[in-house]
């Protein structure tokens, strides 16, 4: 069976919850790794909830991977950047991003592929290469209904992003989208 097959919807075990409780878990489990590298981490996260539909564990993955190839390309004593918001489209966006180190653009270019396993990359710390990896990212995202984005420049470093409808409890659904989805169209 394909890691694609597993995560198809009978794979997933679906609950509604704040992605800021799996952001927790997630920086809790990598606090360790900042550490060694000086790293300090600034949030920009509204204290609104930020609720969607997912699996836990696999948007645990998502945002461990993510800060990991933040890490990566991260100077000693640098800082990472993590921002939650709500984009145009009612979705939840999260961005990581650092101010250090770039992805060579043939790397970026090739980096969701799934024919490759790791694009060896020159990271900021190295010069053997290191390796960096988010086909995995790219499928559990597209499965949630989101997107996901890389971009990095020399003067800006890299920016992982990714975006995952927005659930709005206790109110009425009002986007097209939804009513259209759910069967009946609402004005």
């Amino acid at each position: 069976m394909s890691y694609l097959n597993e995560l198809g919807p009978q794979y997933l075990a679906l609950s509604t919850f704040d992605l800021r409780q799996v952001w927790t878990t997630c920086f809790d489990k990598n606090r360790s790794t900042l550490k060694e590298k000086s790293l300090r981490v600034t949030e920009h996260i509204p204290n609104e909830e930020f609720d969607v539909i997912g699996d836990r564990e696999k948007l645990n993955y998502v945002l461990n991977e993510l800060l990991a190839a933040a890490v990566e390309f991260s100077d000693t004593g640098g800082t990472i950047v993590v921002e939650f918001s709500r984009g145009r489209e009612k979705e939840t966006t999260v961005k990581i991003s650092n101010k250090s180190a770039s992805i060579p653009t043939d790397v970026l270019g090739r980096i969701f592929e799934r024919s490759i396993n790791t694009a060896a990359v020159p990271t900021a710390q190295s010069t053997d290469g290191g390796a960096i990896s988010l086909y995995r990212v790219y499928d559990i995202v597209g499965i949630h209904g989101g997107r996901v984005f890389v971009n990095s420049s020399t003067a800006q470093g890299a920016k992982f992003l990714f975006t995952l409808p927005a659930v709005s409890l206790g109110g009425e659904e009002t986007s097209d989208e939804q009513a259209v989805n759910s069967g009946s169209r609402r004005r």
